[in-house]
C-alpha cells in the first residue's frame, strides 16, 4: 500500500507514488516517443528518407573526391530502419579505378540518434565475402567545436577480398591485397592515439603486394611484385600502447616471395607525430628476387647466418631509425 505523508502547513495529505510506478511511467513515455518517431518515419515519403541518407554518405565521401553510385536501393522497417544499396560503385579520383561492391547495408541506431550520437550497423558484401561492423560516434552530428570525436567500433571479416576491391590502395596509396578472416574492436578519441583501446586479430591468405615505390627511412625504394600464401596480424591496444602480439607475412622455406615478422610495441602519444616505435623486423626474400636486387651486398650489415635480414626499428613512428641487427 502506498505510504501517506501529512503536510502540516496546508493540511493536505499527499500520496507518494511508488518507485515502480514512476519507472513504469518513464518506460511508457519512452515507448510512446519511439513509436511516434517510427510512425513519423513511416509517413515520410521513402524518396525523402533515401535522399537524406545518401546526402549523409555523400557529405563524408565528396570531400575526399569519392562519388558513390548505386544501381538500386531499398528501405526496410521490419527490424528497425535499414537502407540497402546494390550494385555499388565508388568512383575515386584519377587514376584510381572504380571500386565495385555487390551491396552495402546500413542500419542506423535510432536510440543513438535520440541521444545525440551516430551509431548503427554496416554490412558489406563482395563476391562470397563479407564485412560486418558496429559503430558509435559522438562529436560528428553536430560537430564538436573542439574537433573531438569519441568513437567505438567492432568488426568481423569473412573471406573478404581486399585485393578484388582495391580498397587498400585507394585509401592508403599502398597497392596490396589479401583475403581477410578475423575480428577486432577499437574505441577512443580519433584525434588522440594514446586513448585507443581494443584489439585486431586477422588471418590473411592470398597476400599480394604490387610493384611500386615506397617511402622508407633511407629514402624511396622500388619493390617488385610479391606473393605470399598467408599471414597473421594480432595487435592489442591498451593504456597508450599498441603491442604487436604477432605480425607475420609469408613462411620461410616456402614458395613465398617474402617471409617477414615484426615484434615489439608502439608508445602512442596524443598525436601520431609524437608516438614512438620499438620493434624488431626479420625478413627473408626468395633467391631470384634477392639476386635481382643484389640484397646480399646491399643489406650485408643486417644479414644473419641463416640468410635472413634483421633490423631494429626505433624512434618516431613516422620517421623510425633502422639499425642492422645481424
Amino acid at each position: 500500500m502506498a505510504e501517506l505523508t501529512s503536510t502540516e502547513t496546508t493540511g493536505v495529505i499527499i500520496e507518494e507514488a511508488p518507485k515502480k510506478s514512476r519507472l513504469s511511467g518513464f518506460l511508457w513515455a519512452g515507448f510512446f516517443f519511439v513509436c511516434l518517431f517510427l510512425f513519423t518515419l513511416i509517413k515520410i515519403p521513402e524518396s525523402r528518407i533515401k535522399n537524406y541518407i545518401q546526402g549523409m554518405i555523400a557529405s563524408q565521401l565528396n570531400p575526399r573526391g569519392i562519388t558513390l553510385v548505386a544501381q538500386s536501393s531499398e528501405l526496410s522497417f521490419i527490424f528497425g530502419l535499414g537502407y540497402k544499396m546494390k550494385g555499388v560503385s565508388l568512383r575515386l579520383p584519377p587514376p584510381e579505378p572504380e571500386i565495385r561492391i555487390d551491396s552495402i547495408e546500413v542500419s542506423p541506431s535510432l536510440f543513438s540518434a535520440l541521444t545525440g550520437k551516430l551509431g548503427g550497423d554496416v554490412k558489406i558484401e563482395a563476391g562470397d565475402g563479407s564485412m560486418k561492423a558496429k559503430f558509435l560516434a559522438k562529436g560528428l552530428f553536430p560537430a564538436d567545436p573542439t574537433g573531438k570525436i569519441d568513437a567505438s567500433t567492432s568488426f568481423r571479416f569473412k573471406n573478404f577480398n581486399l585485393g578484388r576491391l582495391g580498397i587498400l590502395g585507394a585509401l592508403t596509396g599502398f597497392k596490396a591485397g589479401a583475403t581477410l578472416e578475423g575480428e577486432g574492436a577499437l574505441s577512443g578519441n580519433l584525434s588522440d592515439p594514446s586513448s585507443f583501446d581494443g584489439f585486431v586479430k586477422l588471418g590473411l591468405t592470398k597476400v599480394q603486394i604490387d610493384s611500386q615505390a615506397i617511402p622508407t627511412p633511407i629514402g624511396s625504394t622500388s619493390i617488385p611484385a610479391l606473393r605470399m600464401g598467408q599471414g597473421t596480424i594480432d595487435v592489442k591496444f591498451e593504456k597508450g600502447r599498441a603491442m604487436i602480439q604477432q605480425f607475420q607475412l609469408g613462411k620461410a622455406g616456402s614458395a613465398d616471395d617474402l617471409a617477414a615478422s615484426v615484434s615489439g610495441d608502439l608508445a602512442l602519444g596524443k598525436r601520431w607525430d609524437s608516438s614512438n616505435i620499438t620493434a624488431k623486423v626479420v625478413f627473408s626474400v626468395a633467391e631470384p628476387i634477392a639476386k635481382q636486387f643484389s640484397l646480399d651486398a646491399l643489406l650485408k650489415e643486417a644479414k644473419k647466418p641463416d640468410g635472413s635480414f634483421s633490423y631494429q626499428l626505433s624512434g618516431a613512428i613516422l620517421r623510425p631509425v633502422m639499425t642492422p641487427q645481424p
